[in-house]
């Protein structure tokens, strides 16, 4: 897999094939794929849409549409296996713990949801945040289903992401960094709080070298789904500003192997 622009989604491998295709997509939709543990990819265009279709002739993929005429404007997927966080068991390596201690970045949740879908689309073609699957992420942020991490320096956003809650899980859909370490101090910040409001995991979805420098680790599809049917609801992370540095202070956390820079974000 080749590195990720910054925004850019890492996605499955040459071999892997979708598990499903859509037309339409919308907030129950996506909310129903978050709790079978796929992942929606999203087609910019007609053309692409074609690409999509020829590149998986053949191919036995269920119909989210059932009657209706099918095209692949939305690609359903099922990472397998999986790359989850324990919530407990981050990884903040010595790139990133030198970052917390001279950048004096601060970090929100739900503070600025439209400006990381920017970042998180920027640079990224063809594009996978296209108009009616923001439109629906907007439904879902309003509805308390998806959330966003915020990484400031002042006034700047240098790192975050987006994701979705569902009992214990929160489900991050995509990282950026505009600053090096920035995606992993949101990763950081994000699983100190979901800790706190009792998430079990972190699902990162595809394994990444990413995922693994975050202190990522690869489960079957079955330990994910037991994960998300363990309990129902929406998540109720702590929201409001905090000092980044505050996490030096987790004894839980070890010495990331391969420690290097982020260069760029995953998804």
């Amino acid at each position: 897999m080749t590195t990720p622009l910054p925004g850019a989604r890492p996605g499955p491998g040459p071999e892997e094939v979708p598990y499903a295709i859509s037309t339409h997509i919308d907030a129950e939709r996506i909310m129903a794929g978050v709790r079978r543990g796929e992942v929606v990819l999203p087609s910019e265009s007609p053309k692409w849409s074609e690409v999509l279709r020829h590149r998986f002739a053949g191919v036995d993929l269920v119909d989210y549409d059932h009657d209706e005429p099918t095209g692949f404007e939305y690609v359903w997927w099922r990472p397998t296996p999986a790359c989850v966080i324990d919530t407990g068991a981050i990884r903040v390596g010595t790139s990133l713990r030198r970052a917390l201690r001279r950048n004096g970045w601060t970090s929100t949740v739900d503070g600025a949801f439209e400006r990381v879908l920017d970042e998180c689309s920027q640079d990224r073609r063809p594009s996978w945040i296209t108009p009616r699957y923001r439109a629906v992420l907007g439904e879902l942020f309003d509805d308390g289903w998806a959330h966003s991490i915020e990484v400031w320096d002042g006034d700047d956003l240098v790192g975050g992401g987006f994701g979705f809650g569902w009992g214990q899980v929160l489900t991050l859909e995509s990282l950026f960094s505009r600053a090096d370490d920035g995606s992993r101090a949101a990763v950081a910040d994000v699983s100190a709080r979901a800790e706190s409001a009792g998430v079990r995991l972190i699902n990162l979805q595809w394994p990444t070298a990413h995922c693994q420098r975050v202190g990522g680790h690869e489960v079957p599809r079955d330990h994910l789904l037991e994960a998300l049917s363990a309990a129902e609801g929406r998540l109720a992370l702590p929201t409001g500003r905090a000092d980044v540095a505050r996490l030096l202070d987790r004894s839980s956390y070890g010495g990331a192997p391969a420690d290097s820079p982020d260069d760029a974000s995953r998804r």
